[in-house]
């Protein structure tokens, strides 16, 4: 999982300037199973209807992976078996929560010591905070949550804001804990605002000031990563009405996983991530991936769905599951 933070930690440094392709200076060298496209369709996501490039229906179906001894495998078709069945979630049963972790720096793994940690329900980024606590010289923290307020309100999920001196803030959506379980772990991860302005000239593009990043890892019903899965940010639920300024971007999966131009890699790669880039700052959208669950490619069909923020200059992280009833 620290490949996935690293990654999706880079997103606020990489907003594009134009709705074309990025141009990376490494498509990497360790995914020889590219199925390159052609050139991201001219759109333009600012437009009186907005568009996204890197939502384009793909020329495969979904795959699960699994990354063994350093190698990604393939699963064969993606398991979507959970795909509108009953979630299985519950709420939170103990009186009080406590919640033990480090606040580490996502590149180098050292400690973050005097972070801000902020727990809140839900998707509900702005309200009154669950619980507060400083990471210490080590980057350790504890914190204690009351549950009776997240209990009532049948919550299950919770998210996780850190903030610390020349860091970018970096939140973690989508966390359930084992609901009778009164203490548990959970590791945070922060990025340096050194790292996050050293990235554009790294990929060779440029950021708008003042835009959110969103970010995740598809994952079908056995917890395979997904490749062939494509991923808008929408206004409303159940259909991709892109947000403004959108573009999303997937990754090569080699051992440096990196975003690629949309030209080197059109849907989910191998281990399921994306970043999507340039979104206006809004109270709440809907995250999705859609994708095609056979090999006949016949219906696109919407596997996961998450309500999230778009917060500016802020990398909102989450955990994507398939989409439950």
């Amino acid at each position: 999982m620290k490949q996935f933070v690293f990654f999706l930690l880079l997103a606020p440094a990489l907003a594009l300037s134009g709705c074309g392709d990025d141009t990376s200076a490494d498509a990497d060298d360790d995914d020889d199973d590219d199925d390159a496209v052609d050139a991201a369709p001219i759109c333009d996501p600012e437009g009186a209807t907005p568009c996204n490039p890197g939502f384009v229906p793909p020329t495969e179906t979904t795959h699960g992976w699994d990354e063994i001894d350093g190698e990604w495998v393939d699963q064969g078709l993606a398991d979507w078996s959970c795909l509108g069945t009953p979630g299985d979630d519950e709420v939170l049963t103990v009186g009080s929560l406590t919640v033990n972790g480090n606040a580490n720096d996502f590149q180098s793994g050292d400690p973050v010591p005097g972070a801000a940690i902020t727990a809140f329900a839900g998707i509900d980024v702005d309200g009154t905070p669950l619980a507060t606590t400083t990471t210490d010289g080590d980057g350790a923290f504890t914190m204690t949550i009351d549950t009776a307020g997240i209990i009532a309100a049948g919550e299950t999920l919770l998210g996780f804001r850190v903030e610390a001196d020349e860091t970018l803030p970096t939140l973690l959506l989508n966390q359930y804990f084992t609901p009778d379980q009164a203490t548990q772990n959970r590791d945070l991860n922060s990025v340096s605002e050194t790292t996050a302005n050293a990235i554009p000239a790294f990929i060779g593009i440029s950021r708008t000031i003042g835009r959110g990043v969103l970010a995740g890892a598809m994952r079908d019903c056995a917890g395979h990563e997904v490749s062939g899965a494509i991923v808008a940010v929408s206004s409303s639920a159940g259909e991709p009405n892109h947000i403004s300024g959108g573009q999303t971007y997937y990754f090569s999966a080699g051992s440096s996983s990196l975003p690629v131009r949309l030209s080197a890699r059109a849907s989910t790669n191998k281990d399921g991530l994306f970043t999507v880039l340039e979104l206006e700052p809004t109270a709440s959208t809907y995250m999705q991936v859609w994708g095609f669950t056979d090999e006949a490619l016949t219906d696109l069909t919407l596997l996961a769905e998450l309500q999230v923020p778009v917060v500016a200059e802020t990398v909102i992280t989450a955990s994507i599951v398939p989409l439950r009833d």
